[in-house]
């Protein structure tokens, strides 16, 4: 017990000393009073949302917050039983003994069928794994980790996008600490926290190595781009060409950089669709099928119908109805209660700050503009993997909280702040 509250108190202070840094706080340019009170809040969320799970979601067998930690809990006790060492877990490339296999018969979620190197169940569960001598079977050390996880992940997200001339600094701070979804699905132990920070720190360490070479920049963006490819390998494989086309033709100092790497980036992705279209095709079919699956077993609530698809055509054909899946139809959820209409409330916010954009457009920096190509070109292809693939409007919320950064950064270019009187007073 002393050995987790320690390490409670060790990574809280951590988190303060460094908030209270001169060197962050000028990097930041808000005041700390503010980052402050969205860490208090953050450690709110994350008490509220074990909550949630602990005493709505009473199935601790399908909460997504447990089942990592309880597999990782198995995991430890059958490698003691068996006096095997829990080092052997964290080899892919290792090929499993029987006695490992034995050893990871009480997992749930560590997918013995499947044999592929990057799997995001087994990240967690390692994550939790690493954490176990730390917490000693105490959860809350874990949920603790991941929420402060997600806190620094977004401090590095508002660092990348504050490089790039925003409108004003202290609104968008306080929409990527604050928003509701963002902040609740990226207050525990879940995969959206360990994203965030993943991708956070992936962009803002490889913004700055183009901005001024080194070899300790090379290390840390491709350690944090690790991390990104093991926890959501699709977000990677977006985020890695576009961020590299952005980054170098900015640095070339060519026009019309963000508008080059949106079409570019296009292009490479209609030439592999061409070429690998069927398995991708058999990619998303089986997504769609494991999913619609999960959702009917467990009598999802909010689930409704998504087609299945026999050609890509079908799949491009579509789109629009994915894109519309993941915008616009949590405005009308099927079953009304208290999360459902928050969700609501929420997209209305987001559909209102799309209008502003269109009313109250404004004169914006060209670097502005070619970083909104970026965030468009981001949230495009995930919004319509999401939408496609995920039939379950409470996951479909859960999951795009990834994109939602990237749109407020998106609009905020576009949109003149001080034509609306309930902002125009924010710095």
């Amino acid at each position: 017990m002393w050995v987790a509250l320690l390490f409670s108190a060790f990574i809280i202070v951590i988190t303060i000393v460094l908030l209270r840094s001169t060197a962050l706080q000028q990097k930041l340019e808000i005041p700390f009073q503010l980052s402050f009170a969205s860490l208090i809040i953050k450690l709110l969320a994350a008490a509220f949302l074990w909550g949630l799970y602990t005493y709505y979601y009473t199935d601790r067998s399908a909460a997504d917050m447990y089942k990592y930690f309880d597999d990782a809990l198995a995991i430890k006790k059958g490698a003691t039983e068996l006096n095997i060492p829990i080092t052997d877990f964290f080899n892919p490339f290792q090929k499993r003994t029987p006695q490992q296999q034995l050893a990871l018969q009480n997992t749930q979620h560590w997918d013995l069928a499947k044999v592929q190197l990057i799997n995001d169940n087994r990240t967690m569960s390692r994550i939790h794994l690493l954490l176990l001598p730390l917490s000693k079977g105490h959860f809350w050390v874990h949920q603790l980790f991941f929420c402060l996880l997600a806190f620094w992940g977004s401090i590095l997200l508002y660092l990348f996008f504050k490089a790039n001339h925003i409108q004003s600094k202290r609104l968008l701070f306080v929409l990527l600490m604050l928003f509701p979804s963002t902040l609740l699905w990226t207050s525990g132990a879940l995969k959206e926290a360990f994203l965030f920070f993943a991708l956070g720190g992936f962009l803002c360490s490889t913004q700055a190595l183009f901005s001024a070479f080194s070899f300790n920049k090379v290390v840390l963006s491709l350690f944090f781009l690790f991390l990104l490819a093991n926890i959501k390998l699709y977000v990677g494989l977006v985020v890695l060409p576009a961020s590299l086309l952005l980054f170098s033709l900015s640095k070339l100092k060519v026009k019309n950089y963000g508008a080059i790497t949106f079409i570019g980036a296009m292009v490479i992705g209609a030439v592999l669709l061409d070429y690998k279209e069927d398995p991708l095709l058999q990619q998303f079919q089986t997504k769609l099928f494991d999913f619609k699956q999960t959702a009917i077993s467990a009598n999802a609530g909010s689930y409704f119908e998504i087609p299945s698809y026999s050609s890509l055509v079908e799949l491009l054909v579509y789109s629009p109805m994915a894109l519309y899946n993941v915008f616009i139809r949590p405005i009308f959820p099927a079953h009304i209660n208290l999360f459902s209409l928050i969700s609501a409330l929420e997209h209305l916010l987001l559909i209102a700050l799309f209008v502003l954009a269109l009313i109250h457009r404004k004169a914006f920096s060209q670097q502005s503009k070619q970083i909104a190509y970026f965030c468009f070109l981001l949230i495009l292809p995930i919004s319509f993997l999401i939408g496609s693939t995920v039939p379950v409007l409470g996951a479909i919320v859960r999951y795009k909280v990834i994109l939602l950064p990237f749109y407020f950064y998106m609009l905020l270019t576009f949109v003149d702040l001080k034509r609306i009187p309930i902002l125009k007073k924010i710095p």
